[in-house]
Order: structure tokens, then C-alpha cells, then sequence
């Protein structure tokens, strides 16, 4: 039920529930009332216990903003730990009027030119969906780091703008900052969502160049991108240097090699997950399904049906769905 949860708001729908941490048997909610009590209470609050306060309301952005008005009015000057509290909690478009009144006051107080402000304001920016925005706060930052640089590869990224992604990629190396795995993945990501195989091939030399490329983390991010672009040899190819490989590693090549239509090789896969330990997953389960669809054995359809009861994965409605199709 909804009880004992709070709606928290996203960019990708106005309210999602989260479940209420529990501590010692007593419900977060309850310690956050009497917190709020205590707070209320203070005859006199300074700029440390508002940002306690608005500390604990991150993810919270009306919340969080309604107690950023009052410590305006109580005359309390926020500092850089404010600024980051309570930007953090602007997460979608409806709450974008409440972060460009942040902004202004930011501005107000010379904080705008901070690399850590500046992060925090552009990713708000780029949560918002308001990429001219986050390019702008990030142009008027006087020093970027590698946070700064891969937030804002994340947020062009993250919105289609591919090509403008890895010319900030480019532009971050040229400036002398080095990439990182997250880097990485973020400009990998932006060329398997559009299926630019020339621009993931440049990122993958970069990769090599760092001794990166057998990470399982960065492997697989290759590994996806090159399925995404339609090349399964590459793909296939990535997956043999990946040390270490995880079930993530696993349901990305079987799920290649089924989206594909590659059924055998997908099954074979999937056999040899398991034998070296790899449990399958939700996930490697609908990728075989999907495999079991376009080779209709009916032994084999009965088989994967038994191992998915085994699992304990039959009651899941994705999985019944595609033990449906299957049949």
C-alpha cells in the first residue's frame, strides 16, 4: 500500500513512491517530525541549522524550497552547502520556476562562478530539460573539473544531444582534464542511443589508450554500444576481453544476440553463463524468451519454462507475458 511512503517528483514522471527508511524500529517519518519540532523551536537558527534542515530534505524539492523562502526572510544568508541541499531536490520541470529563483539568489551572492555550485545548478538545468541553460552555467564557470565536465556530457547525453556530448568529450581533453569510467560510459552511451558506430569507435581507441577496456564496467558500456550500432562481431569480440564478467555483461550479449535474432547463439550463451557460475536473472530470462520465440521448440519452450518455476520468476508479469508469446 501507499502508507509509510512519500511521493518524491522526477523528470520522468510528476511522483514516484519510496518506501521510508526504518531505524532502530522507530519509522523515519517519526524522526523527522520530532526533528522538525526541535528545529521550529530554536530561538535562534544560523546558516548550520538550516542546512541541517534543508539537508533532510533533499529529494524533497517543494519542501526543500519552502524552507529556503524562510531562511530568506529570517534574514539567514545561505552559504555553498545550502545552495547544494536545496538544488538537489529540483528534479523535474515543474519545479524549474523554484530553481531559477535559487539561481537569481546565487548570482546575488557571487556564487555562480563555483565549480561546485555550477555542477549542481547545470545538472538541475538538465534535469528541467533546459539544455541552453546548463551550457550557459557552465560556460560562466571559471574552473571545471571532472565533475563539472562529465554532468554536462551526461545531460547532452542524456537528451539526444549525441554529437554535442563527445565535442565536449573532445573539448575536456584538449583543456587537460582526463576521463574517467563514468566519462566513458556517458559518450558510449550517447552513441549506442543513435547508433553512431564511427563516433563509438573513436571512444573506444580513447578507452584503449587508458587501459580500460577489459573493465567490466567500461566493457560492457562497449559491448552495448556496439550491439546497439548492429555490429555483433565487435560485440561478441568486446565480451571475450571483459575480466571478470557480471550477469550486466552476460544479459547484454545474450540479449544482443536475441534482438538480432541469433537464437542459437543466445541459448549457448546462456548455457555457458551458467556454467561458470553466473546466475541468470529477470533480465537474462526475457532475453532466452525472446530467443525460444523465433526457434518454436516446443522441448526446449518447456525446459526454459521449468527452469524460469525453478527460479521463481513465473508469478512476474513481464515473464508471463513472455512465457505467453513463447507459447
Amino acid at each position: 500500500g501507499a502508507a509509510g511512503r512519500q511521493p518524491v517528483c522526477t523528470s520522468k514522471s510528476p511522483w514516484r513512491w519510496q518506501p521510508i527508511p526504518r531505524y532502530g524500529g522507530r519509522s523515519y517519518l517519526m524522526v523527522r517530525l520530532v526533528g522538525r519540532r526541535l528545529f521550529d523551536k530554536l530561538p535562534l537558527r544560523n546558516a548550520v541549522s538550516w542546512n541541517v534542515e534543508m539537508g533532510a530534505q533533499q529529494g524533497y524539492g517543494e519542501k526543500g524550497f519552502r524552507l529556503f523562502q524562510r531562511m530568506h526572510e529570517e534574514g539567514v544568508k545561505p552559504d555553498k552547502i545550502a545552495f547544494v541541499n536545496i538544488l538537489d531536490g529540483f528534479v523535474c520541470r515543474e519545479l524549474l520556476a523554484h530553481g531559477k529563483v535559487v539561481h537569481a539568489r546565487i548570482v546575488d551572492l557571487g556564487f555562480d562562478s563555483d565549480v561546485v555550485i555550477g555542477t549542481v545548478l547545470l545538472k538541475m538545468y538538465g534535469n528541467c530539460g533546459c539544455i541552453g541553460d546548463a551550457r550557459f552555467v557552465f560556460e560562466r564557470m571559471l574552473k571545471r573539473d571532472l565533475v563539472s565536465w562529465t554532468s554536462m556530457i551526461a545531460v547532452h547525453a542524456q537528451h539526444g544531444y549525441c554529437k554535442e556530448a563527445f565535442e565536449l568529450f573532445q573539448r575536456m581533453q584538449l583543456e587537460g582534464v582526463k576521463p574517467d569510467k563514468i566519462a566513458f560510459i556517458k559518450v558510449l552511451n550517447a552513441s549506442a542511443r543513435v547508433g553512431d558506430l564511427v563516433l563509438g569507435k573513436m571512444v573506444h581507441s580513447f578507452i584503449i589508450d587508458t587501459g580500460l577496456e577489459s573493465d567490466v564496467v567500461v566493457g560492457t558500456a562497449l559491448l552495448n554500444m556496439y550491439e546497439k550500432c548492429g555490429n555483433m562481431e565487435d560485440a561478441y569480440r568486446m565480451f571475450g576481453k571483459i575480466r571478470k564478467r557480471d550477469a550486466v555483461s552476460w544479459n547484454a550479449i545474450i540479449g544482443g544476440y536475441a534482438s538480432h535474432g541469433y537464437s542459437d547463439k543466445a541459448l549457448k550463451l546462456f548455457q555457458q553463463m551458467q556454467w561458470e557460475g553466473v546466475h541468470p536473472n529477470k533480465i537474462t530470462f526475457i532475453s532466452i524468451l525472446k530467443a525460444c520465440v523465433l526457434l518454436k521448440t516446443s522441448a526446449l519452450c518447456k525446459l526454459i519454462h521449468a527452469h524460469i518455476v525453478h527460479e521463481g520468476f513465473e508469478s512476474d508479469t513481464v515473464i508471463g507475458t513472455a512465457l505467453v508469446n513463447m507459447y
